[in-house]
């Protein structure tokens, strides 16, 4: 299979598990509030994924901490609107992971960045194979 085929597939089902399996475990409520959520998560994971695939990796992890870590600290202090912020978390890594993955792998090519990881990957020979 090829590198673009697999990293399309991989995401894909990645993203999709990610929506499908919190739509199935959290029963938040359509707040305004949440759906912005959503939407802040989803766009925060789009910039992630394009720093790390365009060669800044750090700057990536810092972002992403800075949402999870938001997250977490809200759910440790008791607040009552933790579990919306935990549903918006989790769709928004989702929707993130889909619509990036869509605009760099659909719409524009897949950076060479991720494809030469992807190669590396299947090219170094494995134990368990």
């Amino acid at each position: 299979m090829p590198s673009t085929t697999r990293i399309l597939v991989g995401d894909l089902a990645l993203g999709v598990l990610f929506v499908v399996s919190t739509l199935l475990f959290f029963s938040a409520t359509a707040d305004w509030w949440v759906l912005l959520a959503v939407v802040g998560q989803t766009v925060g994971c789009m910039l992630c994924l394009h720093r790390c695939e365009h060669g800044r990796p750090r700057e990536s992890l810092v972002v992403f901490s800075a949402q999870v870590g938001a997250t977490v600290a809200a759910t440790a202090l008791g607040v009552p609107t933790a579990a919306g912020l935990e549903f918006a978390l989790f769709v928004g890594l989702g929707l993130g992971l889909l619509g990036y993955r869509f605009l760099y792998g659909i719409v524009r090519p897949i950076p060479e960045w991720r494809l030469t990881n992807a190669r590396r990957r299947t090219s170094t020979p494995s134990f368990y194979r």
